[in-house]
């Protein structure tokens, strides 16, 4: 029996819960999030306490948890946001916040709007542009552009943005140059001796 699937999520005085055939959708202070439901596993709403009971079938045992893992994410989400720090380490590298309109580099992130990018220089001859999802709520940039913190309400649209950023140039062993997360640890390798 799953530790995880059988414990109540408690819903908030500040949020509000709508279950249909094919989605569960959660609305809070911080937006609104909603994803699909299997049909195999069945969900209540209770007045402050949702449940997602145990299946018959063995076959989808493995959602249970699985299932009341995303609920749980999506009402901590629209709550508190979920949050994420990189580092960026190598001379020269760094962010900015790049307007496509104006053409230029601006100081902070404009949210929701669309002209806003992500500018990445990353040793490489041009730069590389990326598009902030909408489920961001908060993007800082300290140390001239060598720290980002990320906010957002999505959990998994946050950790694939962070994983695409890093994509770019994965922290290598040798000089420990590239992206990494805050609480990542790179095990350094000797180099060549002469």
């Amino acid at each position: 029996m799953s530790y995880i699937g059988r414990k109540p999520i408690k819903i908030l005085s500040d949020t509000h819960v709508e279950l249909d055939d094919n989605s569960i959708t959660i609305q809070g202070p911080l937006g609104s999030l909603q994803h699909p439901r299997d049909n195999n596993i069945n969900i209540t709403v209770d007045e402050n306490v949702i449940t997602v009971n145990e299946p018959m079938n063995a076959k989808y045992r493995p959602l249970w948890s699985t299932t009341r893992s995303l609920i749980m994410n999506m009402m901590v989400g629209i709550t508190q946001g979920h949050s994420l720090t990189l580092k960026i380490v190598g001379v020269g590298f760094k962010a900015e916040f790049f307007n496509e309109k104006q053409g230029k580099a601006i100081s902070q992130f404009e949210k929701g709007s669309k002209d806003c990018k992500l500018s990445l220089k990353l040793g490489y001859s041009h730069p590389i542009y990326l598009d902030i999802p909408s489920s961001v709520i908060k993007f800082d940039l300290y140390a001239k552009g060598t720290v980002l913190y990320i906010q957002g309400i999505d959990k998994a649209v946050l950790s694939s943005f962070a994983k695409s950023i890093q994509s770019f140039r994965p922290p290598e062993p040798y000089k420990g140059k590239g992206v990494l997360f805050n609480n990542e640890i790179i095990r350094r390798k000797e180099g060549k001796k002469k």
